[in-house]
């Protein structure tokens, strides 16, 4: 009996200082937090920005994660455009060229989504299809994050692709499952699924589906605490509304949408969705 109880209280000790192998290095996990945290500060401070993702970039450096130093000068360069700092932008872009060339290229989806995001922010909607590439071989994030971008500039462009939507609709679905198991990255990269689906829908009058679309993006943004995008939520939500004849619903929608653009300094969705309630407004 001694005996038995001795084991019982040893088993007990064992459980109580056993710890499970852990996923990744804590570094990694520090890492990933400057990542995330620099880029918090890339529409208001953009040169503070830089510096926490060379911050995280050297983390990165320190255990060869080519992926996450990729990240991060992706977010240099995206500083660089908003400091409309060309030369910066190039030595950027040529470096992770070099990177993806001599090391990683698999990771080739990367530079290309950076040059896509650089010209859809520009308004240079009709470039992206020519660039676009899908790649069985790269990994089903990458693939919806690139076949969503351009989703979206085709509707801009009233182009409704079928088959480009298809191929979005298909990889939302391959990551339903995985969906909340592998962090923000890929729920985030799910709800630009969503959102460009909501956009396609709306420039062809599906209003309903549309608004099941933008809802399911406006919850991942929300979780994962992307508030510049759930802006861009909530005014395309007030747009669907609005031409469903809910113009409360619609009005709301955008005021929500004015608040966010406020706290993030987008002062140019500010204007523009102000300008659409003064609208609404007169044609009440």
């Amino acid at each position: 009996m001694r005996n038995s109880l001795i084991i019982l209280i040893s088993l007990f000790i064992l459980a109580c200082t056993w710890s499970p192998k852990p996923q990744q290095p804590l570094e990694k996990d520090n890492a990933d937090r400057s990542l995330k945290s620099a880029g918090l500060y890339l529409a208001k401070e953009p040169a503070r920005a830089v510096q926490m993702y060379e911050h995280s970039r050297q983390r990165y450096r320190r255990m060869a994660d080519v992926e996450g130093e990729l990240w991060s000068l992706f977010g240099i360069a995206q500083a660089a455009v908003r400091m409309q700092d060309a030369a910066a932008l190039d030595a950027t872009k040529q470096e992770m060229r070099m990177i993806v060339r001599n090391v990683a290229p698999q990771m080739d989806h990367i530079p290309l989504y950076l040059d896509m995001l650089i010209l859809f922010n520009a308004g240079e909607y009709e470039q992206i299809p020519a660039l676009t590439v899908d790649n069985s071989q790269w990994p089903d994030t990458a693939r919806l994050r690139i076949a969503a971008l351009t989703l979206q500039a085709e509707a801009f462009m009233n182009k409704s692709n079928r088959d480009r939507q298809k191929l979005v609709q298909r990889l939302l679905r391959s990551q339903k499952k995985q969906l909340h198991r592998k962090g923000a990255t890929q729920a985030l990269t799910v709800a630009k699924g969503h959102y460009a689906l909501a956009y396609y829908y709306v420039s062809r009058r599906e209003y309903a589906n549309a608004l099941k679309h933008i809802k399911n993006a406006k919850e991942l943004d929300w979780l994962y605490e992307d508030f510049e995008a759930l802006g861009y939520d909530y005014w395309l939500q007030g747009q669907i509304l609005y031409k469903q004849g809910k113009i409360t619903t619609a009005k709301a929608n955008l005021i929500k949408a004015i608040t966010i653009f406020e706290s993030t300094d987008n002062n140019a969705m500010k204007t523009k969705i102000e300008a659409e309630l003064a609208s609404l407004d007169q044609g009440e």
